[in-house]
């Protein structure tokens, strides 16, 4: 929500294999493609397994079997940062195309979640539109839309109304409805209202559900500066469950804090995405290595082969890309991609960037499109007010 974190928008509610027909009959044969996905070096060897058994039954699933197969492949690709497991989960869902009208809720909502995994908010949004419109509240998949919406608005800069869908989360999942306010209360100046909660919720919960109150209580804490705390939610969330996205903030908090070394020890046994080797690259930077060089050739490589290709978001969020430019002095294209970043994605870490890139463009433009936000949302981040003081 207002963090990094529920962006990556984990089923955390009920189970939707559960709401499919116990009887179901096995589904039309499909053709899925799983060898790019199985072979690919980002899946640790448990996952490839995982997808070996998939492949060598999905022709036979029946509905409930094959919704499963595709929320297990999402989570795979939360958890690896690999967005060909989207493809697959695609590939699984391909019986329901998203737009058709006899299409089942849950597969919709799984097909509004691979599309806000690619940052296309505003065909997540349209799909999960549908689903609330259809479904009866208490469906566990009117649930999952609805939370999977906050989290949209909420990233593309419409805390309000995240806010409301949140709100309606109260009677079938308090606890979710909790965390997913409290994330939003991050984003208009309520930290000191959301921190208890979100104690508290993390203490109620278990599992996935614990680990997103952690990571968006680390989160807090770190606006606040409160950087003891921050550290202690961030190893609690990880404990509870691990995810990339998770490691990857934190070792971004780590790098803040001058503790590179820690956080190459943390991104160790982490799968290879671009996400993780920039933060490698800046971390082996910060310890002044040899090896920088090789780390910052294999980012280029891969970015400029995503250029060419027109879909360098899925390999290394614009933010980090940006992030990357302006760590070499790039700063034209820092700018360029730290703007067009904005325009897409709207929360404080994203504002971050963009107040880093003003202070060092000296861009008063830009400067004052942070500051107006900041008095608009009433947001608190000790951050990027450091940021905003550098370029004053």
């Amino acid at each position: 929500m207002s963090t990094a974190f529920l962006a990556r928008c984990v089923l955390l509610l009920a189970g939707i294999a559960s709401v499919a027909p116990a009887n179901s009959a096995p589904l039309a044969a499909i053709t899925p493609q799983p060898d790019a996905v199985v072979a690919t070096q980002l899946l640790p060897r448990a996952q490839k397994d995982a997808l070996r058994r998939l492949a060598g039954t999905s022709n036979v699933m029946d509905q409930g079997q094959r919704l499963a197969a595709a929320q297990r492949m999402i989570e795979i690709g939360r958890s690896t940062g690999d967005p060909r497991t989207l493809g697959y989960a695609e590939s699984i869902l391909a019986p329901w195309p998203a737009d058709a009208t006899d299409a089942p809720i849950e597969a919709i909502v799984l097909h509004a979640t691979i599309a806000q995994s690619r940052h296309a908010f505003a065909r997540a949004r349209t799909l999960l539109d549908r689903v609330v419109e259809r479904s009866a509240p208490g469906v566990p998949a009117f649930a999952q839309a609805v939370l999977t919406r906050a989290t949209i608005v909420q990233v593309t800069g419409e805390p309000e109304s995240a806010r409301v869908d949140c709100e309606r989360l109260i009677p079938f999942a308090r606890d979710v409805a909790a965390i997913c306010i409290a994330a939003t209360d991050l984003t208009d100046g309520h930290a000191e209202r959301a921190i208890p909660i979100l104690r508290v919720a993390s203490q109620r919960t278990s599992g996935n559900v614990r680990a997103w109150a952690l990571a968006v209580l680390a989160q807090a804490h770190e606006q606040r500066g409160e950087t003891g705390s921050a550290a202690s939610a961030y190893r609690a969330a990880l404990d509870a469950g691990d995810d990339l996205v998770t490691r990857l903030a934190y070792a971004d908090f780590l790098l803040a804090q001058d503790s590179a070394a820690t956080a190459l020890e943390l991104l160790e046994d982490a799968p290879p995405t671009d996400g993780v080797v920039l933060r490698q690259w800046r971390s082996v930077r910060q310890l002044h290595r040899d090896d920088a060089p090789a780390f910052e050739q294999r980012l280029r490589t891969s970015l400029d082969d995503a250029r060419r290709r027109g879909d360098g978001s899925d390999l290394l969020h614009a933010r980090d890309w940006a992030q990357f430019e302006l760590e070499l002095g790039n700063l034209a294209q820092a700018k360029q991609l730290a703007q067009a970043n904005w325009r897409d994605q709207r929360e404080p870490p994203d504002l971050l960037v963009l107040a880093r890139v003003a202070a060092a463009t000296g861009d008063t433009t830009m400067r004052a499109e942070v500051a107006d936000w900041i008095e608009r949302t009433r947001l608190q981040d000790v951050r990027i007010e450091s940021a905003l003081r550098e370029g004053s």
